[in-house]
């Protein structure tokens, strides 16, 4: 069965990329929005991948490079099918910055 949900707790990025979710065991997660806010007094970047199971984030699974200004926020709106296994990771250009949110629907088949 299909659920709506939160994917992770609230986090706030670090500066190497790290894994904010995984799909669960014999499961499918569409995953829908991405919120990121910087809550510092400067602009600052993030970078979001959707790491195929087993993969490491780099070039090839990128999906997102976004600047954002200073005390604002950038939503993403992705609908992408991630598999059993699958991560969704990502990076700031400074630690303890820019803080994501992330809903879904895990269970899809």
């Amino acid at each position: 069965m299909a659920t709506s949900k939160k994917l992770f707790a609230p986090t706030q990025l670090g500066t190497t990329a790290g894994t904010l979710y995984t799909v669960p065991a014999s499961s499918k997660t569409l995953v829908k929005r991405l919120i990121v806010h910087n809550t510092d007094t400067a602009a600052h970047s993030i970078t979001l991948y959707l790491v195929p199971n087993g993969g490491a984030a780099g070039p090839s699974n990128q999906v997102v490079k976004h600047s954002i200004d200073a005390e604002d926020y950038a939503v993403f709106d992705l609908d992408q099918v991630l598999e059993e296994g699958d991560t969704i990771q990502a990076l700031a250009d400074t630690a303890s910055v820019l803080t994501i949110h992330g809903s879904g629907i895990e269970g899809v088949s």
